[in-house]
C-alpha cells in the first residue's frame, strides 16, 4: 500500500511534468510560427534552380509534400506522402519555386 503521502508526492511530480510539458510545447510552437527558414542553414532557391522539385497538393486543400520529376510522367515521394490517396485526388504543381505564384498545376491520373 502507497502512504499518503507517497500518492501526494507522484501527484504533484506528475502535475509538475504536465505543466512543464505544456509550456515548453507552447513556446516551441511560437518559435514554429514565426521562423521563417524551414531548413537550418538554408536560403530560399533562385527561380528555375530547382526544375526537377514539385508540390503534391491535395485537391481542395494545397501542397501537403514535395517530390522529385525522375520521368515525363513519374514524381518520385515519400511512401507517406500517398498512402492512402488515390491518383485523382492529387495534383502536381511544377516549374515554380513559390506555392502561391507561377508554375504549372497538373492533374494525376
Amino acid at each position: 500500500v502507497v502512504s499518503k503521502m507517497t500518492a501526494k508526492s507522484v501527484r504533484f511530480v506528475a502535475t509538475m511534468l504536465l505543466l512543464a510539458v505544456s509550456v515548453l510545447g507552447r513556446e516551441v510552437l511560437q518559435l514554429d510560427d514565426n521562423y521563417v527558414n524551414r531548413i537550418v542553414g538554408g536560403h530560399e532557391a533562385a527561380s528555375g534552380s530547382v526544375p526537377h522539385q514539385v508540390s503534391l497538393q491535395l485537391k481542395g486543400f494545397g501542397h501537403y509534400c514535395g517530390g522529385s520529376i525522375i520521368a515525363d510522367r513519374w514524381i518520385l515521394t515519400a511512401a507517406h506522402c500517398v498512402d492512402g490517396q488515390t491518383p485523382g485526388q492529387l495534383n502536381v504543381l511544377v516549374g515554380t519555386n513559390s506555392l502561391k505564384e507561377g508554375g504549372q498545376l497538373h492533374e494525376s491520373d
